[in-house]
């Protein structure tokens, strides 16, 4: 299930799946450029795709990021009214994405019940309070 090559609808549901009006990344292309002009880039996408899946994409080139700094008020100027953001590739997202939703399903046979980090529903600082409570 893991191991096999990714479907279009898997790679289309990734992109479609995903928050279209965000930010985009280093690339300067967003998911509202993916969702709106898929029917035009999916036969390259979908190459790329097995490109990565067959260890021939340069994956470096596509996986990298941005941090910017937002103001969290009018007129920031302190260091303190700036919160940072990492702006990631689209098209990486798109990748973790379509694994992230292939691994779900079977994610509780691999994952421990007591693992709070990363897991969606499940919050570290449970494990903060848990531990407070014990000491």
């Amino acid at each position: 299930m893991l191991q096999r090559r990714f479907s279009e609808e898997e790679i289309k549901g990734a992109s479609f799946g995903s928050y279209a009006h965000g930010a985009p990344g280093p690339d300067g292309l967003s998911f509202l450029f993916y969702q709106t002009f898929w029917e035009v880039i999916k036969k390259d996408f979908i190459a790329m795709v097995r490109d990565f899946e067959e260890g021939k994409l340069d994956i470096h080139r596509l996986n990298f990021a941005l941090i910017v700094l937002i103001p969290k008020e009018v007129n920031a100027k302190d260091m303190k009214n700036f919160r940072p953001i990492s702006l990631s590739n689209c098209a990486i997202k798109i990748f973790t994405k379509a694994m992230t939703n292939r691994f779900f399903p079977i994610s509780h046979r691999m994952i421990s019940p007591n693992q709070t980090a990363f897991i969606k529903g499940r919050y570290i600082l449970e494990s903060v309070v848990l531990t407070h409570e014990v000491i």
